[in-house]
């Protein structure tokens, strides 16, 4: 499962993009289902710890809090951030992304729906930066939905440690990831970018001819 939900991180950034720009949605979402089942362990064992009740109550506990914040969290959070990203992102854009500290500053202003021309890296950063509200709004739904079965200051002191315990080696996942991928571009952004900046392309390496050959006399 986490095999397949970095898998999906990795190659979706390099098809994904169309001149509508990056809706981030279908990166981190399908991801998200993938590590859906390591998710309902991981918090059932912090559940397990924490609550001290049997492990199939914390299973269905985690379960039930897990499907509802991804169900409904995910994609209510990002569309609340794609509309404040069309009034206050765009806005920004054309003032910043002229300059390189202005592409990292575009980043958080656009990350639930990123530039046609985002790289790699931008690709990578925006989603650990939509993890951040992404976490902040599961600790809320998964707290109320705890709370219908266990009492309230139980389910909001599981539902923050269960959520740190996941999303925070994610985020840092992805950190790394960015970092890494502006270090070291594809070569196919680089080559676009030489395009941009009006410089010739590489040139092929010399070919080396080969020796002649005598047939028999």
């Amino acid at each position: 499962m986490i095999g397949a939900a970095m898998a999906l991180l990795v190659a979706w950034p390099t098809v994904a993009r169309a001149d509508a720009g990056i809706p981030m949605l279908m990166l981190v979402w399908p991801p998200a289902w993938a590590l859906f089942v390591p998710i309902v362990v991981v918090e059932a064992l912090v559940a397990r710890r924490l609550l001290a009740l049997p492990y199939l109550e914390c299973a269905r506990l985690s379960l039930v809090a897990n499907a509802r914040s991804t169900i409904i969290g995910i994609p209510l959070t990002w569309l609340v951030l794609v509309l404040v990203e069309m009034t206050l992102g765009m806005a920004l854009a054309s003032l910043v992304q002229s300059s390189a500290l202005g592409q990292f500053l575009l980043v958080p202003l656009s990350s639930a729906w990123l530039m046609p021309n985002a790289k790699r890296w931008q690709v990578y950063l925006a989603a650990a930066i939509l993890c951040v509200p992404f976490l902040l709004v599961s600790i809320r739904l998964e707290r109320w939905s705890a709370a219908r079965s266990i009492p309230a200051d139980q389910a909001r002191r599981w539902a923050k440690a269960a959520n740190l315990a996941t999303y925070l080696p994610i985020i840092a996942g992805l950190l790394v990831l960015s970092v890494f991928s502006w270090y070291r571009p594809p070569a196919g952004e680089l080559q676009r970018a030489r395009l941009h900046s009006g410089a010739p392309p590489s040139p092929a390496p010399p070919s080396v001819p080969q020796p002649l050959t005598r047939g028999p006399s």
